[in-house]
């Protein structure tokens, strides 16, 4: 987490308690949002290429998902 702040893609702060010791608290930056959305969409499309190896080594013929539009 520390070299993910030394990147800007989350932020941290302490927060105090009563009850315990301080804790340190993180939260996603702009810029590590951006890099989140970047990373998701890298990962569909890996997971397309996958499918579509996966279709053509077993035999299956491609098929539309249900969610996807022609």
């Amino acid at each position: 987490m520390r070299q993910m702040e030394k990147e800007g893609v989350v932020e941290s702060s302490w927060e105090t308690s009563r009850g315990g010791p301080a804790r340190r608290m993180y939260t996603i930056t702009d810029a590590g949002r951006s890099y989140l959305d970047f990373w998701a969409r890298s990962l569909e499309q890996y997971q397309q290429t996958m499918d579509t190896f996966f279709r053509m080594y077993t035999g299956r013929p491609m098929q539309d998902k249900p969610d996807e539009k022609k």
